[in-house]
């Protein structure tokens, strides 16, 4: 099944329902591994859920964060604000958490270009991430770069609404986001083994220290030098000898005076 950007409200809110099952399955009983499309918030946005035992619906505001937040429901269950920041990650999803998106959840960065507000529409940010190359199902290849979408969408719309416009293609099994434009090809939420999950967090590590090492060097002021960095300690020995011969024939010369 796959839904177009054409798609109405009603199929954007069904075709993202079941994110909050692919949540609480990623936690459960089984503590199994799965590897999908986790979503991801860094506000302004409103969570509406049912609590346990509960029969009316109830929302809280969450308001802009500096950091990604994983998402507790479905992206149907999240209304949207003026400058919303949502993220999408294709990736492992463990008992201990997941990798959030690499990109930071900054509106102003994200969409510098929507930086004036629009009459009766809220501006959103839509981030995603297709992930490292070593999790990629077998025979998939995840697009490059990633994809930065920057929506206006109608006020009373939800987080669902906003990946159907920043998309061109979203792939759905039931309600349950398998793919966005076109990755994976056919996978939907499959379990993985342990040493994936390790494939992933290595990737994202040598990733991050990638990023670390060139900022460092970028701030190390250059030193101006004529010679390599070991000949130095020669030269200073060097010199050091010279001083020496200067003095023991110093006072050679005195002695036989």
């Amino acid at each position: 099944m796959s839904y177009k950007k054409s798609a109405s409200l009603g199929a954007a809110i069904s075709l993202v329902a079941s994110l909050a099952i692919a949540t609480l399955t990623a936690t459960g009983a089984s503590a199994a591994d799965y590897r999908y499309w986790t979503f991801w918030t860094a506000g302004p946005v409103v969570q509406c859920s049912v609590a346990e035992g509960a029969t009316e619906q109830s929302c809280e505001e969450l308001p802009t964060a500096t950091e990604w937040q994983f998402a507790q429901v479905g992206a149907q269950d999240i209304q949207l604000r003026d400058m919303s920041v949502l993220g999408w990650k294709f990736a492992i999803s463990t008992p201990e958490g997941s990798e959030p998106p690499v990109e930071a959840p900054n509106f102003a960065t994200l969409c510098p270009d929507m930086s004036n507000p629009v009459s009766d529409q809220f501006r959103v940010a839509v981030v995603i991430d297709f992930g490292a190359t070593e999790i990629a199902p077998p025979g998939d290849t995840p697009p490059t770069p990633n994809k930065v979408g920057c929506v206006s969408v109608e006020v009373g719309q939800n987080a669902a609404d906003a990946l159907v416009l920043a998309s061109s293609e979203v792939r759905a099994d039931g309600g349950f986001v398998c793919g966005i434009d076109g990755y994976p090809t056919e996978e939907c939420g499959a379990e993985v083994s342990a040493s994936e999950a390790v494939a992933e967090e290595a990737a994202t590590e040598e990733a991050t220290t990638e990023v670390d090492v060139s900022e460092e060097a970028a701030d190390e002021p250059t030193q101006p030098s004529s010679l390599p960095t070991w000949l130095w300690p020669l030269v200073g020995i060097a010199v050091i000898g010279a001083l020496i011969a200067i003095i023991v024939g110093a006072r050679r010369g005195r002695a036989g005076r």
